[in-house]
């Protein structure tokens, strides 16, 4: 429950959370404040991610290794981390979509760091709708659109490689 929690949280209050704890415990808000928020809200999504790439595992996998002489970190390392790759490389790329996609937590936690959403929300507010503004949004759905085909193409290359290993 306490992993997921964040999702469940809005934004702004989230935001205004981490806002003052940081101002509580005089730390400078900055580009680290801004990260360590950014991986405290888009942690829950990894975690979903992960866990359920990790449902999916045959336990008795594992079991082998150990009956075979491998300690629990070589038989999590040469076993079990390899069949989850998918799920990390997806929670990751998720993470970083969610992230970029963030004005709120920027605009309040970065300090004097700007990010992109950030620019974008201050052009627009500043001056309308202008070609800069359909410029540097049309340059953040590219970046989306590319992550996302990036963990389609490496899924789906995936699953051949393991398709033509069965096959063998």
């Amino acid at each position: 429950f306490f992993m997921i929690l964040p999702i469940f949280i809005p934004a702004g209050t989230h935001t205004l959370a981490i806002a003052s704890v940081t101002n509580e415990l005089g730390i400078t808000l900055n580009f680290w404040t801004l990260t360590a928020a950014h991986i405290f809200w888009t942690f829950p999504f990894a975690f979903l991610i992960i866990l359920s790439t990790m449902a999916g595992l045959p336990e008795n996998i594992t079991r082998a290794a150990m009956d075979l002489g491998a300690n629990e970190w070589r038989s999590f390392y040469d076993i079990e981390f390899p069949l989850i790759l998918d799920g990390i490389i997806s929670a990751f790329l998720l993470s970083v979509l969610l992230s970029i996609n963030e004005s709120t937590r920027a605009n309040t936690l970065g300090g004097s760091y700007e990010v992109i959403s950030g620019v974008i929300y201050g052009y627009y507010t500043s001056t309308g709708l202008t070609d800069i503004i359909y410029t540097l949004s049309w340059f953040m759905v590219t970046i989306a659109t590319v992550i996302t085909v990036v963990i389609i193409v490496l899924i789906a290359l995936r699953d051949s490689s393991r398709n033509v290993d069965t096959d063998d």
